[in-house]
């Protein structure tokens, strides 16, 4: 006979799992009699787990949370003593594009479904990956299937503009009448490469994207910090005391994004 608080568990949450339906051991294809409990994680996976194991919670989440506690633990700047490191900036960019769902840039990687290999969660298993092949201070890294995941047989360490040349995105571009791939227009202008596609996916004209001058303009706003209640004379000086980008508020007070870093920001008129 099943016991009442066994029963009880269905719709109930425990840590990151929300209990189902129970099933039986026989109908998982498995011996014993422990019964199981089909159940539904926060992340969106379903797993199958003992009542038991799920009610005492020494099963928390699908095993996401184990994923999210090591890459809390790597991106925790005292843990290794590498955050000052470029090495672990690259790192720490391709979780935030893989894992991040507020990260500007995370409909173009994670939202695709792109992930970053179990081992490279940890970021000294990623450095030491990165030091045997290769890696120096001038190269970024680089997957050689563009649809593919960040994984050490996936991927390689290559020149910025062999990346921005490889890179399905890499479209050409007519200004003044004269065509040239995004990469060579960044090159030109000194802008990075990110930026102006991102301007062009935005709507920008491409004149507009590749101006300097309109950059410049652009992060010379003044804004208000809502949390910190503070006016900042520029998007710059702000992103660099709050320690985020300059794209991601300007993103907010453009309408783009809600918020950065748990910050909001609004545009002050002058």
């Amino acid at each position: 006979m099943i016991k009442k608080e066994t029963t009880e568990m269905i719709g109930k949450k425990y840590d990151r799992l929300t209990a189902l339906e129970l099933v039986s051991a026989k109908s998982l294809g498995k011996s014993g009699t422990s019964l199981y409990v089909k159940c539904a994680c926060d992340c969106g996976k379903e797993i199958y787990a003992t009542t038991t194991a799920v009610r005492t919670r020494n099963t928390k989440s699908c095993g996401c949370l184990r994923k999210d506690v090591l890459i809390k633990r790597n991106t925790d700047s005292i843990t290794h003593g590498c955050s000052k490191e470029r090495i672990y900036n690259i790192w720490r960019g391709m979780i935030g594009r893989c894992k991040n769902n507020k990260n500007i840039v995370f409909k173009y990687y994670g939202q695709k479904g792109i992930k970053v290999h179990n081992s490279w969660l940890d970021f000294l298993s990623f450095k030491k990956w990165a030091l045997k092949n290769g890696y120096n201070d001038k190269l970024t890294i680089d997957r050689k299937d563009y649809n593919g995941n960040y994984t050490p047989s996936n991927c390689r360490w290559i020149t910025q503009a062999e990346q921005t040349r490889n890179t399905r995105s890499n479209r050409l571009i007519t200004i003044d009448g004269e065509t040239k791939c995004l990469a060579d227009w960044a090159t030109e202008s000194g802008i990075n490469y990110i930026t102006i596609l991102s301007r062009l996916n935005r709507g920008m004209n491409p004149k507009d994207a590749v101006s300097v001058r309109r950059l410049k303009r652009a992060f010379c706003v003044k804004v208000f910090c809502v949390e910190k209640n503070k006016t900042f004379e520029t998007i710059s000086v702000a992103a660099k005391e709050l320690g985020l980008h300059k794209e991601a508020i300007s993103a907010c007070i453009n309408g783009r994004a809600k918020s950065s870093g748990g910050l909001h920001f609004e545009k002050v008129i002058t």
